[in-house]
């Protein structure tokens, strides 16, 4: 038994653990993933707006279009400007600090969760010890998901929508972010639990409600990553298959020019328009054909909206012969040849667990103390990596586990780029900052909820022992893994379902274009 001094020496010395993986991820964030972030809100734009500027020194990627609820006098006039997501978007703003801090927040929790788990296994601190810091980082992990992260993402997503000024517009702002938050914990607190789960407490269900949610999320996120992988290393469209020639981009590069100086024209002519009509009101032509000027505006308004889909479709489709010229010539090296390789190798992996899948869809496992039977890659794998480290035949299972589950990590990883790409797009986000802060959020999340899929899935691996009561095993307090394999299975499928086709169908409709 742990005395109270050596208990807290043991939390001293894994709170500065913490602190240092804090700090890390912090640092590197600022350096590096936030910026990269802001690059990759910015890509995903809307192209729809900010055409007045003009159009020899326009850059469609240059910087998002200033929203329209973001006053033009410096965020210093106004000392409650910054909570409304104004200023410049070249600093870094309260919500980028703490979309960092909490991002970093579930990064050294999940470290330490992992680390505590190490320890138990090579007896280092008393068990008293280690299942304070197991609670406390798991306390942490789950509030940092399930209630910081969606407050902060509820918040920048009402930032355009409160009015007024000072003190009247942040009350506003805050109100109107407490009420999808209110929705989202009403239903979060209501998500159903497995049917194996038998009156669990309340951190337990609380943590079995966000396992649930999250293992849609990532089956989703999987089978739309081995979708574009399979689509994206082999190529069964004649238009894929094609090389594009420099000469064929300069063609394009001039034809987008020549558009996007008609749509400035038609801009300024607008403004114009909208001027004379201004000067002209109340005079007596006017009064004699009211609807002369709105109609001319409302002719230029509709040409200016064809102008700016055919833009979006022209600057889309130059990214794509961009990037497939760019892959053809990495292609012809040796570097680019061996990584082509290895893409259609993963490729059909994925093409693997789709089948392996719907196996386990079609004849699930009957037992219920049963687990997830491996697939055959992560085993193999296995066999060979044992040829290096010698594994027992009792662990093979464990370890073809965990070498499935990272290699279901990799083909989240290589979807999770287009993913945010897609939920900027939708969510109309025009500040970078924000964008990024809100994707940042997103990344906590996600992260969070992969690692802890992984300590359920180490559960298997470390079986609770029934010789000694009072030993304290770290995983009793996680749920078993095979209450959520079929979870994760049919999410998996379903989405591998609904973005093949949707992949299939776009390509006959509109050609190949970027992901």
């Amino acid at each position: 038994m742990a005395t109270s001094s050596q208990l807290l020496i043991e939390t001293g010395i894994i709170s500065l653990g913490r602190t240092a993986l804090f700090l890390l991820s912090s640092q590197y964030l600022r350096r590096s993933l936030y910026q990269d972030l802001r690059h990759l809100s910015s890509s995903s734009a809307p192209l729809s707006a900010g055409y007045s500027r003009n159009a020899d020194n326009y850059n469609e990627l240059d910087e998002l279009p200033a929203p329209a609820t973001t006053p033009l006098t410096p965020s210093s006039a106004n000392p409650f400007s910054k909570f409304a997501g104004g200023g410049n978007p070249n600093n870094r703003s309260w919500h980028s600090t703490i979309a960092t801090w909490t991002f970093s927040l579930c990064f050294s929790e999940s470290c330490t969760l992992f680390l505590l788990v190490l320890s138990q296994a090579l007896g280092l601190f008393s068990e008293r010890g280690r299942y304070l810091n197991w609670q406390i980082s798991l306390g942490f992990l789950l509030s940092s998901i399930l209630l910081i992260a969606p407050l902060q993402q509820c918040f920048l997503l009402t930032s355009k929508t409160s009015k007024g000024s000072g003190r009247r517009r942040l009350l506003s702002h805050l109100i109107l972010t407490g009420l999808p938050y209110s929705v989202y914990l009403f239903v979060i607190s209501h998500v159903p639990l497995p049917a194996n789960m038998q009156h669990p407490e309340f951190s337990t269900s609380t943590l079995a409600r966000l396992v649930v949610v999250g293992t849609i999320i990532l089956g989703l996120l999987a089978g739309f990553g081995a979708v574009s992988a399979f689509f994206t290393y082999f190529q069964f469209s004649r238009a894929r298959r094609e090389t594009i020639s420099e000469a064929r981009i300069l063609t394009s590069e001039q034809a987008l020019s020549r558009v996007r100086n008609d749509l400035a024209q038609r801009q300024r002519q607008l403004d114009r328009t909208a001027a004379n009509a201004s000067e002209s009101q109340g005079g007596f032509f006017s009064r004699m054909n009211p609807f002369s000027s709105e109609s001319e505006s409302s002719v230029i308004q509709r040409e200016i909206q064809g102008l700016e889909a055919l833009e979006y479709h022209m600057s889309r489709n130059l990214e794509y012969m961009q990037q497939r010229r760019a892959e053809s010539l990495f292609a012809q090296t040796l570097q680019g040849k061996i990584f082509l390789w290895i893409g259609k190798i993963f490729a059909l992996y994925c093409a693997f667990r789709v089948i392996n899948s719907i196996i386990n869809i079609v004849h699930p496992l009957t037992s219920s103390k049963s687990v997830s039977t491996p697939d055959l890659v992560a085993g193999l794998l296995t066999r060979v990596f044992s040829v290096f480290y010698p594994v027992s035949e009792k662990d093979i299972a464990a370890a073809s586990r965990q070498f499935s589950l990272l290699l279901v990590g990799a083909i989240i990883l290589s979807s999770v780029r287009r993913a945010l790409r897609g939920v900027t797009g939708a969510l109309k986000v025009t500040s970078r900052n924000t964008a990024a802060s809100f994707l940042l959020l997103i990344l906590a999340q996600l992260m969070g909820i992969y690692l802890l899929s992984t300590l359920i899935q180490m559960r298997t691996s470390f079986p609770s022992s029934n010789t000694n009561i009072e030993q304290i095993n770290l995983f009793e307090t996680l749920p078993q893994y095979h209450v959520f394999g079929p979870l994760w299975d049919g999410a998996f499928l379903a989405s591998v379902a609904v973005t093949g086709f949707v992949r299939w169908f776009d390509e006959k409709v509109n050609g190949p274009g970027l992901d």
